[in-house]
């Protein structure tokens, strides 16, 4: 008989909770760190639309902040966008680093986005808190969902930011009616992470 099989660890929370896979060490006391304070942070800032948070060791530490696009918890697609709000704290060339930016949110840190929307060096805690003041600051900003209809029938929604910087998070439905319609000035409603259902 050989030795016991190594199980997946999981750390259930409100916010994050982390799992950390069979084949990863448990997590290093900066990552422990880390989720501790984006656990505080999120209970203070109370996203009522990022119900489904999750964090992972794989390859460093992954907190995804999925927007909901329905209220509750969804167990088939966790019902929310595909893509979400990522931080990623790991070493790269050598190197401590902690980056962020928007990737889908059935996987942890899909591809690094070149650049990615945020990037410090370090694990310390003036790395950490920086990445977690972009991270709040993406939280407050306002996304709009625009609904495209078409002889009152509903062909989709795009949810984009409202301060135009940024001018498409996603799109679903018949998403090339979508972006056919996309530069139509329908009216649309407040979808971002602090908006009421």
């Amino acid at each position: 008989m050989g030795p016991p099989l190594k199980r997946n660890q999981v750390y259930p929370a409100d916010w994050f909770p982390l799992t950390v896979p069979a084949h990863e060490s448990e997590p290093t006391a900066e990552q422990r760190v880390f989720v501790t304070e984006a656990r505080d942070l999120l209970a203070s800032l109370n996203p009522i639309r990022a119900r489904n948070t999750w964090a992972v060791v794989y390859g460093g530490l992954i907190l995804v902040v999925p927007l909901d696009r329905r209220q509750g918890m969804q167990s088939t697609d966790r019902g929310s966008l595909h893509m979400s709000l990522q931080l990623l704290m790991s070493v790269k060339r050598g190197a401590p680093v902690i980056v962020g930016a928007w990737q889908d949110a059935h996987y942890a840190w899909d591809y690094d986005p070149k650049p990615p929307d945020f990037e410090i060096a370090g694990h310390d805690r003036q790395s950490r808190h920086a990445a977690l003041d972009w991270l709040a600051s993406e939280i407050r900003r306002p996304i709009v969902r625009y609904d495209s209809r078409l002889l009152g029938m509903m062909l989709g929604s795009a949810w984009r930011y409202a301060d135009g910087k940024q001018s498409l998070i996603e799109a679903r439905g018949l998403v090339p009616l979508v972006w056919l319609f996309r530069n139509r000035r329908d009216e649309g409603v407040g979808a971002g992470y602090l908006d009421a259902w």
